[in-house]
C-alpha cells in the first residue's frame, strides 16, 4: 500500500514506546475533516475495558479487504505488531517448487533479523486448506 502522508512503522515503534497508528484516507477524512491527520490522536480499544491512545503517523489509501461482495468496513487503521502482544502474526510467501523445503531458510532469515521472534508454525497453504476441509 502506498504511503500518502507521514511515515511507515519503524524499529522504534515497539512495546513501551508511544503508541502509533497508520490510518486510511476514509478514517482521516471522517475524524479530522479539513485537518492534517498527522500527529492527531485517536483512542483505540484493543481489549475489553482497555483503550490505547495512538498518534497518527501515516495515511494510506482506503482499500478493499476480502471479496467485492464482502461487507466492507468504513475505514481501516493499521498498528505496528511490535507494540502489541498479539497472539500471532502471519507471514505469507509465494514460491516455486516445494514450499516445505523453504521452511528452514525462513526460520534462519527470521532469526537473523530478531532471534527472539519464534516461527512457531510453518506450513503450506495447501496443507492448511486440507486441514480445514
Amino acid at each position: 500500500m502506498p504511503l500518502l502522508q507521514g511515515r511507515n512503522f519503524e524499529a522504534q515503534d515497539k512495546l513501551g514506546s508511544q503508541r502509533v497508528v497508520i490510518v486510511d484516507e476514509a478514517l482521516a477524512n471522517s475524524f479530522f475533516p479539513g485537518q492534517n491527520p498527522l500527529g492527531q490522536q485517536i483512542g483505540v480499544r484493543m481489549d475489553v475495558g482497555s483503550t490505547n491512545v495512538c498518534t497518527v503517523i501515516g495515511v494510506v489509501p482506503h482499500v478493499r479487504h476480502n471479496s467485492p461482495d464482502y461487507q466492507q468496513t468504513a475505514f481501516h487503521a493499521y498498528f505496528p505488531s511490535n507494540q502489541y502482544n498479539f497472539d500471532f502474526q502471519i507471514l505469507i510467501l509465494r514460491s516455486t517448487g516445494d514450499p516445505a523445503a523453504l521452511i528452514p531458510a525462513i526460520r534462519k532469515a527470521v532469526a537473523s533479523i530478531d532471534p527472539d521472534v519464534p516461527v512457531a508454525k510453518a506450513d503450506s497453504l495447501d496443507n492448511l486448506i486440507d486441514k480445514k476441509l
